[in-house]
């Protein structure tokens, strides 16, 4: 990521809004606060409405609050979604400092899932839904922090819970999913993500924007947790490294099988595909989904730091992007694309499945963003 009523009206008053703040996350002698799982008070919503200045300012908040319309509390969800998407865009360089929503607002630039969360959430509660702040890792980073001291990419995710139609329900606000099938005591989440810290001020609760101090507290959180409480982790997907090493060129042969980590690289002007593909994979996800942009530095990131054996690759072109695949990576393209131009030129949209180094590689390329995203929403996934 996902409906009983609501105690108070969806468009509450400025009083309501200014709710007092819950008592701050504790913390330890070192100064480092202490994740804890149990320090939300869920017979109080009202109590999680509040807006403060670490996360923005209020009033410049609850401006852009005004434009968020919706009849439900779906469409509300709904709206605020579309307006993120259509007015801060994702820069990786951010990832590791606090940025507040008017810093966001004003340069129209998040770093990832813990800043998408201050934006979401703000807006969340200045439109009256009671709002916290999930942080969850990944089960295979925590296992093997745990027993091979890896560190690497600090997989994990931060969720919302928000409280609409009377009860608490769970938000992938990134990818819009809603579950509403949901019990606050759940700690196995979406993605194999252990949820481990909740909070309603996401400054203090220390979420992975605040990088060095998130990164302490995780050391000290799980330098010696229970593996026994995490899901039984991924196994060797025996099919599909049969096919991949073999140089079977088609997945179809694998049947329906949910998909390991994948790895979608699309340009700016096809976000729309890509985002819909992205909620079409989600719930067939083992482990994660990242998106990353054509570019060489993307390329070069995710091949190096995180691509492992096994892992699925999709490409996404409309015909015009020839050039898009930096030199170093034309491998994993199916064939020339001469070939591939004749073919799109002539069906409109083709979907190619292909292996390279290892990895299972799905490549669509359409004359144009439209006809790319009816590709998306037809391919049998």
């Amino acid at each position: 990521m996902r409906h009983c009523k609501y105690l108070l009206p969806l468009f509450l008053s400025a009083t309501f809004i200014q709710a007092a703040e819950p008592e701050a996350p504790g913390r330890g002698g070192d100064e480092i606060p202490r994740p804890s799982f149990d320090r939300i008070d869920y017979s109080n919503p009202k109590a999680y409405l509040f807006l403060n200045d670490k996360m923005g300012s209020r009033d410049r908040i609850m401006k852009v609050a005004e434009s968020i319309e919706g009849s439900t509390p779906e469409k509300k969800l709904f709206a605020i979604y579309r307006w993120i998407e259509s007015n801060v865009f994702y820069k990786a360089d951010y990832f590791n400092e606090w940025r507040t929503f008017d810093q966001m607002l004003v340069d129209g630039l998040q770093g990832g899932c813990a800043q998408y969360s201050v934006l979401f959430g703000s807006l969340a509660r200045a439109c009256g839904i009671p709002t916290v702040w999930v942080k969850t890792l990944d089960a295979d980073w925590i296992r093997g922090f745990r027993t091979k001291g890896t560190e690497g990419s600090w997989n994990g995710h931060v969720f919302l819970e928000i409280f609409i139609h009377d009860r608490w329900m769970l938000l992938d606000d990134t990818q819009l999913v809603l579950y509403d099938n949901y019990d606050p005591k759940t700690r196995i989440l979406p993605g194999n993500r252990y949820a481990y810290d909740k909070g309603g001020d996401p400054y203090e609760l220390v979420l992975s924007a605040r990088w060095e101090i998130w990164k302490k507290q995780v050391r000290a959180n799980f330098s010696d947790f229970d593996l026994s409480k995490l899901p039984v982790g991924n196994g060797t997907d025996l099919l599909h490294n049969t096919i991949a090493n073999a140089g079977n060129n088609t997945m179809a042969n694998a049947g329906n099988l949910k998909y390991p980590a994948v790895f979608v690289f699309y340009s700016e002007k096809n976000e729309e595909g890509a985002r819909h593909l992205g909620k079409i994979l989600y719930p067939k996800l083992t482990h994660h989904l990242t998106g990353r942009s054509l570019t060489s530095k993307d390329y070069e990131e995710q091949f190096t730091k995180f691509v492992k054996p096994g892992n699925t690759i999709i490409l996404m072109f409309t015909a015009d992007e020839k050039d898009s695949v930096p030199e170093a990576f034309r491998d994993l393209l199916p064939k020339a694309w001469s070939e591939i131009e004749l073919e799109v030129g002539k069906q409109g949209a083709v979907k190619y499945d292909s292996t390279a180094r290892n990895l299972n590689i799905i490549t669509l390329v359409a004359k144009d963003s439209a006809e790319l995203s009816k590709l998306v929403e037809k391919t049998s996934w």
